[in-house]
């Protein structure tokens, strides 16, 4: 539920941004030829699992070109109480950080004399990351050691 309000609040603004000649695909069965993760990748030089390819070889929207019209008047029927949920965690959180090596966030407070400044540091890999809807990690053996990040 509360996935479906916020992907329903979020994809007009994707879907505009999205040009449109980057969503010429079959649209009336998109399913119909999609290949199994078993599958992957289509390309034996493509990463392991890679979907690299699934759209096309130009294809630079990779997943976004779910987000079409008919998906986004589908999703906006989903909605039932129009709430807009924030899932972004504080800066700070988790506090202590799950890698010890990777400081929570400071903000301090200098003061001078007639004025003061502030100094804030963060590690990006806390709280809500900044990164891409592109940018994930995967593991071929599910060993967190040997996860590769796609980019």
């Amino acid at each position: 539920m509360i996935g479906r309000i916020i992907l329903a609040s979020i994809l007009p603004t994707i879907a505009l941004s999205i040009p449109l000649q980057a969503r010429q695909f079959n649209s009336s069965d998109i399913y119909a030829n999609w290949p199994s993760y078993d599958q992957l990748p289509l390309d034996p030089s493509f990463p392991t699992k890679a979907a690299w390819g699934v759209w096309g070889a130009d294809d630079e929207l990779g997943a976004l070109n779910h987000i079409t019209p008919e998906t986004i008047k589908a999703a906006k029927a989903e909605i039932e109480h129009g709430v807009a949920i924030n899932l972004n965690l504080e800066l700070d959180i988790p506090n202590p950080p799950y890698i010890p090596t990777r400081p929570a966030m400071t903000h301090a407070f200098i003061a001078f004399q007639g004025y003061q400044d502030d100094v804030i540091s963060l590690n990006t890999q806390v709280s809500t990351q900044y990164d891409g809807l592109r940018h994930f990690p995967y593991s071929t053996d599910g060993n967190i050691s040997t996860y590769q990040y796609v980019f």
